[in-house]
């Protein structure tokens, strides 16, 4: 019984790592854009929630800043310096904060790592998501 809900996980997460690259190509409509996010945040609140067994979740808080001149100017050295061709963002991510970099928790996401049968699948919600953020 639990190989067969192994099976059927390892099988949702799998066309789920499918569709979140495909969804990101040209060519989608905005409604199907929605069904297949609705589809991902729906999993990932199944998956959090009740907590299947035959799964392996670990989460990850990833803050969301709004980074000074300083910090920018920072993460600019180390892109110029490295010469490889890596998004801004991730110089950035790995750049301390300063004091004068604004936290937005609002905006913070939670990295889940998900493993079944040994498959990892990477999903990534917003942090709100989990812990409701007040209103």
């Amino acid at each position: 019984m639990v190989e067969e809900k192994s099976l059927i996980w390892l099988s949702i997460l799998t066309r789920l790592d499918r569709i979140n690259r495909r969804i990101k190509e040209p060519g989608w409509y905005d409604e199907d854009k929605r069904n297949v996010y609705f589809l991902k945040d729906e999993i990932i609140r199944i998956i959090l929630h009740k907590n299947p067994i035959c799964l392996f979740v670990e989460l990850e808080y990833v803050p969301y800043y709004i980074y000074c001149r300083e910090t920018k100017d920072r993460a600019g050295v180390i892109m110029r310096e490295d010469r490889e061709d890596l998004p801004f963002e991730y110089y950035l991510s790995i750049v301390e904060p300063t004091q004068y970099d604004i936290e937005v928790p609002e905006k913070a996401m939670v990295e889940m790592n998900v493993t079944c049968m040994n498959q990892t699948s990477l999903l990534r919600c917003e942090y709100g998501e989990i812990v409701p953020t007040p209103a």
